[in-house]
């Protein structure tokens, strides 16, 4: 008797296994059907897939993650009230997936921006944002994403000591993402000089931080490049920046002194040589200018830059044959594609022919360059001028007729 009821259970059992296997395969089957949809933006379809999923089988993570995720989705375009139920739904998902698996971090970071958002729409969350980054850096304390999302939630809302902590030791692990969260440190009005500070580790930090304020503050960023350099006058890097630097303030001796090391060096040349080239054509030095940028196409046939400015220094000192061979060359390149520098060269050809008297040419890059700036008028009244030009208009010497 006991053996025949031990053998019903064991028979209970392994009935009540499989049907929980073929519940939790029906769920797999839809989870993926709504990832197909999802990864395609068909957010409605996706959304219904992910629900049969959930209601199939509630007990895996990842079916209640793409809920949620497919309620961010369909935030777009709707008013504040609506957001703030579907965030309320896709909260009320993760914390469904956090209750399966609570050591998965990405969960506890995904709560925090779906509870950030809430907090920005004036919702109450059922976490704090803040307990739910602080839960995703407790179990994955040096990832770069919660730091830099931490860090930012943080500076928003004023807690610059408690971010602060967070930029230093983002400096340490990404300074990409480190420079991502500074750049949220000098939107709120923190000090840079604070920033420089942190950033002192090493002198490719301070390169990379000079970048960054080179998007805010110029003067800042020399402050960095000149600090960068003085921590390490050897470093290439260091010495093209704050060479960079002094090219910009127009003091061309100092710079071609700096860039001596790197005039020796193949990897660093070609940036030495336009670094020290740019100083010199923007102090209108352009017999000096001249001969960089030769050198520097013989090391980069193909660069634009200097093709451009030989192109100018040319035309300035009425070499136009040599302008015009510069010129053409530009116009040519596929990779040439920035309007507003193809629009002048367009207009210089256009002047160079007009001067040779060849007007059907000049016509011609007069109206390539009018395709740009439709709305010019001083070069749309010289076209219809020349369109309408006659040869009789021409004025001609009583002796060449003669001859």
């Amino acid at each position: 008797m006991t053996r025949l009821i031990a053998r019903a259970l064991l028979c209970l059992l392994v009935l009540a296994a499989v049907a929980g296997g073929g519940w939790h395969w029906a769920s797999v089957i839809e989870f993926e059907r709504g990832k197909k949809f999802y990864d395609s933006k068909d957010w409605y379809q996706a959304l219904s897939s992910f629900q049969n999923s959930v209601r199939i089988f509630p007990w895996d993570p990842e079916p209640h993650r793409y809920l949620a995720k497919t309620y961010i989705h369909l935030l777009e375009g709707r008013n504040a009230q609506t957001q703030v139920q579907l965030l309320k739904k896709a909260e009320w998902e993760l914390e469904q997936a956090i209750s399966i698996e609570a050591r998965y971090p990405y969960y506890w970071y995904e709560l925090a921006r779906v509870s950030e958002w809430g907090e920005r729409l004036g919702a109450e969350a059922a976490r704090p944002a803040i307990f739910s980054y602080h839960q995703a850096l407790t179990l994955d304390p040096n990832n770069p994403v919660f730091l830099l999302y931490t860090g930012r939630y943080l500076l928003n809302r004023g807690e610059k000591g408690q971010a602060k902590s967070l930029l230093i030791k983002l400096i340490s692990v990404d300074q990409y993402s480190a420079l991502e969260l500074s750049s949220v440190w000098l939107m709120q009005g923190y000090s840079p000089e604070e920033l420089i500070d942190y950033f002192s580790v090493d002198e490719e930090a301070l390169i990379k931080l000079a970048n960054v304020f080179n998007g805010h503050n110029r003067n800042w960023a020399e402050m960095v490049g000149k600090k960068a350099y003085d921590h390490a006058p050897d470093n290439p890097r260091a010495i093209l920046l704050y060479s960079s630097i002094l090219s910009r303030r127009g003091e061309c001796e100092k710079t071609r002194e700096i860039l001596q090391p790197l005039f020796s060096q193949p990897e660093y040349r070609a940036s030495a040589h336009i670094n020290y080239a740019s100083c010199l054509y923007a102090t209108r030095q352009y017999a000096l200018a001249e001969n960089e940028y030769l050198q520097l196409i013989r090391l980069l046939p193909r660069s634009l830059d200097a093709r451009q400015n030989l192109a100018m220094i040319c035309l300035n000192s009425n070499r136009t044959n040599e302008a015009k061979e510069h010129l053409i060359w530009l116009i040519s390149q596929p990779e040439f594609n920035d309007r507003g520098r193809k629009a002048q060269c367009y207009l210089n050809l256009a002047g160079i022919y007009e001067k040779e008297n060849n007007l059907e040419e000049a016509l011609k890059y007069y109206h390539l360059y009018l395709d740009i700036n439709s709305k010019d008028r001083r070069v749309a009244e010289k076209v219809r001028k020349l369109e309408n030009f006659q040869p009789r208009d021409i004025i001609y010497s009583p002796w060449g007729m003669n001859k």
